[in-house]
């Protein structure tokens, strides 16, 4: 890779206007199917920190890292993820395994148990991207609460040991959903 295309990678846990206006910009471009209103509903957790890929000014990856304590089937669990994206002109260049290999760094660091995220279920790059950090795909649904209050539930959910193998074969073995609490990433 040549110093042009040196990608850089920042934690940031309350992004500047700047950097906030150029990760919505970039959330648009890459979540082209989400429109304003399923984002104002759903993905309104805030993350706990992002992770912010650049080359040179421009913003390239980005990903929103979420920390949250939920109960499980009796079961107490220290819940993180991610969402994230790539620039569509900048993918297959590794950006996305560097900051998805960062956000699982900051993950483990927070004593985060089992890892979360959601992905489309016929996306297989996405899903091949996440396996290499240990996510498997959830065979039961998970669950939400939206900004209106309503419990809301999909597909599309991978699961990853971080900190707790047990929590996670716990989890990864069980039908029930798994609520993620309030929005989702």
């Amino acid at each position: 890779m040549n110093d042009q295309k040196k990608v850089e990678i920042i934690l940031v846990e309350t992004p500047s206007v700047e950097q906030s206006k150029k990760i919505s910009a970039l959330q648009k471009l890459c979540f082209v199917d989400v429109d304003d209103e399923e984002a104002e509903d759903d993905f309104y957790h805030l993350p706990t920190t992002q992770v912010l890929a650049y080359v040179g000014k421009t913003l390239v990856g980005w990903a929103g890292v979420h920390v949250t304590e939920q109960v499980y089937k009796g079961q107490q669990i220290k819940l993180g993820g991610y969402g994230i994206c790539t620039h569509p002109d900048f993918r297959r260049m590794g950006i996305a395994s560097k900051v998805a290999g960062e956000a699982m760094k900051y993950l483990k660091d927070e004593g985060c148990d089992v890892g979360f995220l959601s992905v489309n279920p016929k996306d297989e790059k996405s899903i091949k991207l996440h396996q290499k950090y240990g996510f498997k795909m959830l065979s039961q649904h998970f669950s939400w609460t939206n900004s209106k209050g309503e419990i809301k539930e999909d597909s599309g959910g991978m699961l990853s040991p971080i900190n707790s193998t047990d929590l996670f074969n716990f989890v990864l073995n069980s039908s029930d959903p798994l609520y993620v609490g309030n929005g989702y990433w």
